[in-house]
C-alpha cells in the first residue's frame, strides 16, 4: 500500500468516527432543563410551562405599567416598562395600537408573539414540553455557538423608568 493511499485511510477512518454535535443528553438533563423552564414560565403553578403562563405573566407586567387603572396603556405607560420579553424594547406603542386609537389594550398588548416562549415551542401546541426543553438544551450545548453575556437591566433611580416586578416576584 503507498504512503498516499494510507494517509487517506487513515483520514477517511479519522472522520468517520467523529461525531456531529453534541452527545445525545440522558434523560436527567432533560428533566433538568425542561425544570428550568417550569421555573421560569409555570406562574399558574400547573405543572406546564404554556400559553396561559406566558398570558399571566403578560397580565401582571400590564397592570403593573397601567398607572392610571384605564385597563389601556398610553404611550408614557408604554414606555416605561421594563419587559420579561425582549422583543417589546424595538416596537413603539403605534406598532401594535391595531385599531389606532392611541393607547394599547390588554389584547393589543398580549397579542405581540413572545418570540423566547415560541422559540422553544418547536410544534406550536402552546406547551414547552420535555422534549423542547431537551432540544433548546442541546441548541446550548452546539460547539462553537456564540453565547449572550447577559448585563443587569438598568433599574438605576433616575432613569425615568418604573421597576416592574421580577417574573419570579409573581405570587402563583
Amino acid at each position: 500500500m503507498s504512503t498516499t493511499a494510507l494517509l487517506l485511510l487513515i483520514t477517511a477512518s479519522g472522520c468517520a468516527s467523529r461525531q456531529e454535535g453534541p452527545p445525545p443528553l440522558t434523560p436527567e438533563q432533560i428533566t433538568q432543563a425542561h425544570d428550568r423552564f417550569l421555573v421560569r414560565w409555570d406562574k399558574n403553578g400547573d405543572g406546564v410551562a404554556s400559553c396561559d403562563d406566558i398570558r399571566l405573566i403578560r397580565s401582571v407586567i400590564f397592570n403593573n405599567v397601567d398607572l392610571d387603572q384605564t385597563r389601556t396603556l398610553s404611550e408614557t405607560e408604554f414606555r416605561r416598562v421594563v419587559f420579561e420579553d425582549k422583543s417589546y424594547q424595538l416596537l413603539i406603542l403605534p406598532d401594535l395600537d391595531k385599531n389606532e386609537d392611541g393607547s394599547l389594550s390588554f389584547e393589543e398588548f398580549n397579542a405581540h408573539p413572545h418570540y423566547q416562549f415560541n422559540y422553544h415551542d418547536n410544534n406550536g401546541d402552546c406547551i414547552v414540553d420535555p422534549e423542547e426543553a431537551g432540544e433548546a438544551l442541546r441548541g446550548q450545548r452546539r460547539p462553537g455557538r456564540r453565547t449572550r453575556q447577559g448585563t443587569p437591566q438598568d433599574n438605576a433611580e433616575g432613569n425615568g423608568r418604573r421597576k416592574v416586578p421580577d417574573i419570579e416576584d409573581i405570587e402563583n
